[in-house]
């Protein structure tokens, strides 16, 4: 419960003063940070969500290589209300900015902003172009799970490409 996630925090705050350089800990106290503002009240979440986005950024800077910290942060941007930091053109930048440095795992990212938009055509084309990534089942539920329609009275809104591929 509440407990654990602030044992937490206070377990990954320690290592990322022991070690400030280490992307995976702020990108881990980032995760338990989320894990508080999901559990809370809205008026509590605002008070958290800064640190989230603050934490998955500071992972992102100290290596920008870290697929794991610019997928929690692409989420962070599509995820969050506009008021907390929230901005698809922010979750973009992130993607284009990871494409320069991994073109086939940049696509998993555009896939996921462009879903995200219910661009479908889009998302899709990332998934037909030659060299999208082969990635397993665990990582496609994650990937996918932005996917989810925001009209759940019309799953079939999904472009037919994407329910192709998901039903691989």
């Amino acid at each position: 419960g509440d407990e654990n996630i602030e044992r937490a925090i206070e377990s990954f705050k320690k290592c990322t003063e022991l070690k400030p350089a280490s992307s995976m800990y702020h990108l881990w106290l980032g995760r338990a940070y989320g894990l508080k503002a999901m559990n809370a009240g809205i008026f509590k979440a605002m008070g958290v969500v800064g640190d989230v986005k603050e934490s998955f950024l500071k992972a992102v800077e100290l290596d920008p290589k870290n697929f794991e910290a610019r997928v929690d942060l692409v989420q962070f941007y599509l995820q969050a209300p506009g008021i907390a930091g929230g901005s698809t053109s922010k979750a973009e930048k992130q993607a284009e900015e990871y494409s320069r440095i991994d073109p086939e795992l940049g696509k998993l990212l555009w896939t996921t902003v462009y879903a995200h938009d219910e661009e479908f055509e889009k998302a899709g084309q990332q998934l037909a172009s030659e060299g999208y990534p082969n990635i397993d089942a665990l990582e496609q539920a994650i990937l996918f799970s932005s996917m989810i329609p925001k009209n759940p009275e019309k799953p079939d809104s999904f472009d037919p490409r994407l329910k192709e591929w998901m039903n691989r």
